[in-house]
């Protein structure tokens, strides 16, 4: 049986939540090392389409802004998915996570109903039929929800190596970009790669970091490149 790879667990566990197999997918792991890209490219591979199938929220919401949200999921086509990236400020939130709860777990009915008793919100409560998808930077223990979270649904921890992140931007690394040709781009992968190996600073982003250093100076993005790896 063929092993597979790190970016494909993340694949596979987003498809089984498209599959209704869980409510939940908690994928953490450091900033810089493809979660959010991976898994939207899962999705779009799945043939699902942002705003049709699944919305991303990165930003702060207040909780009846939450609240509104979640009702906006449930228009959405199947398979409904809300994805929260950087989402740690949500988890802090005792009214969001409040939400979470009764959006992620059916009570005795064996509905997922959230309430909100406000004038200002549009109904004050629903059924919660999406799913949704936690990109974290770290994962915090103590926090009740996370806790429940990384029990009750999918939960991946992706942890890369320097030698596993030169690797996959070696991959990246054969793509056009802006105006560098083949031979630019392979020289700035490759000095990347020697000094990026010992970095506690390399992430995917380095590559097109580099890559503008060298488009802004040529003979100096060695330089350049020393300093955006130091730490």
């Amino acid at each position: 049986m063929t092993p597979i790879t790190k970016h494909q667990i993340i694949h596979k566990f987003t498809e089984g939540l498209t599959k209704d197999l869980s409510d939940s997918f908690v994928l953490v792991g450091s900033a810089g090392i493809g979660k959010t890209h991976t898994v939207l490219s899962s999705l779009k591979s799945l043939r699902l389409q942002e705003n049709q199938h699944f919305k991303y929220l990165n930003n702060y919401s207040s909780p009846l802004e939450f609240y509104h949200l979640l009702q906006r999921i449930n228009e959405l086509q199947k398979n409904r998915v809300l994805i929260l990236d950087d989402c740690e400020e949500f988890l802090g939130n005792q009214k969001i996570t409040g939400m979470l709860r009764s959006a992620l777990w059916a009570g005795t009915n064996g509905k997922r109903i959230i309430n909100w008793n406000s004038p200002k919100a549009e109904t004050t409560s629903f059924e919660f039929t999406g799913k949704i998808i936690f990109l974290i930077n770290s994962l915090n223990l103590k926090n009740g929800l996370i806790r429940a979270l990384v029990s009750r649904g999918f939960y991946y921890h992706l942890q890369l190596s320097n030698e596993e992140k030169i690797a996959l931007m070696r991959e990246q690394s054969k793509k056009p970009y802006k105006n560098l040709n083949p031979k630019d781009r392979q020289k700035v992968m490759d000095y990347l790669a020697q000094q990026g190996r010992s970095s506690q600073k390399l992430t995917l982003r380095s590559l097109p970091l580099a890559y503008n250093l060298y488009i802004l100076s040529p003979n100096h993005h060695r330089n350049l490149i020393d300093e955006l790896l130091k730490p």
